[in-house]
């Protein structure tokens, strides 16, 4: 399990992720359970903390189309 700013690290990059992808594709994807879902999985597998960190770092300040066009690898199991 995640310790420390490692855990708060995480925590902010499925916030991030699962927001964005509410704010950009889906006004009614539930942000609370891609959060869990998020964070649970990435407690478990560090590929996936390493997934959600590398999708957040894509992201970035994107527009939703260009993130949409250059961040859907670096996304993909983290949203949908």
């Amino acid at each position: 399990m995640l310790a420390g700013c490692g855990a708060a690290d995480n925590l902010f990059d499925c916030q991030n992720v699962c927001s964005r992808y509410r704010d950009c594709f889906d006004s009614t994807y539930d942000v609370g359970q891609c959060r869990a879902t998020c964070r649970t999985n990435s407690e478990n597998d560090p590929s996936v903390r390493q997934k959600a960190d590398s999708c957040e770092a894509c992201i970035g300040d994107k527009s939703c189309a260009e993130s949409a066009l250059t961040c859907s690898i670096a996304c993909a199991g983290i949203v949908p």
